[in-house]
């Protein structure tokens, strides 16, 4: 929920391909994520059957630790060469970073959304919800619109 208020505050176009089982034909392996997202390739793979044999990857994979072993997951997301991806686990969030050397590095920043922080992403993710939902979405909204939407122009109009 905290990448889709995300992107729809800040009108980033996405395709958002949930748990969408990743194969790429001649390859060992494949992941079915626990949340997967098309941004900056979006375009090429909307309104089609993705095929890993000819279309990118998606540009972002979250995991969360508690439903099965990351380790296992992050070896697949290599091999499928997913850019980025956030792993969550009762400390945070970590975002990982596939490098040119092929394996994931820990950034403190989002490629995907280099005005976003994981220690911002571990705070949302850490806050109580009072069981209903609504409340804590109207509150990532609000910080959309009142924190990113503003350094986010403020990155646009810097030339980054």
């Amino acid at each position: 929920m905290f990448v889709t208020e995300v992107v729809t505050g800040l009108r980033i176009p996405h395709l958002p391909t949930r748990q969408t089982t990743f194969r790429r034909q001649g390859r060992r392996g494949g992941i079915e994520g626990d949340e997967t997202y098309y941004l900056a390739n979006a375009p090429r793979v909307r309104g089609k059957e993705i095929d890993l044999r000819v279309d990118p990857p998606p540009d972002l994979a979250i995991e969360a630790v508690h439903t099965h072993p990351v380790k296992k997951a992050l070896a697949t997301y290599r091999r499928l060469r997913v850019p980025e991806v956030w792993v969550g686990d009762e400390d945070g969030v970590k975002i990982l970073l596939l490098g040119l050397n092929g394996r994931y590095a820990e950034s403190p920043t989002s490629a995907s959304f280099p005005f976003l922080t994981a220690a911002e992403i571990s705070d949302w993710m850490r806050r109580p919800h009072s069981g209903d939902e609504t409340e804590w979405t109207l509150a990532v909204r609000l910080w959309v619109q009142e924190t990113l939407l503003p350094r986010n122009r403020g990155r646009d109009q810097a030339g980054h």
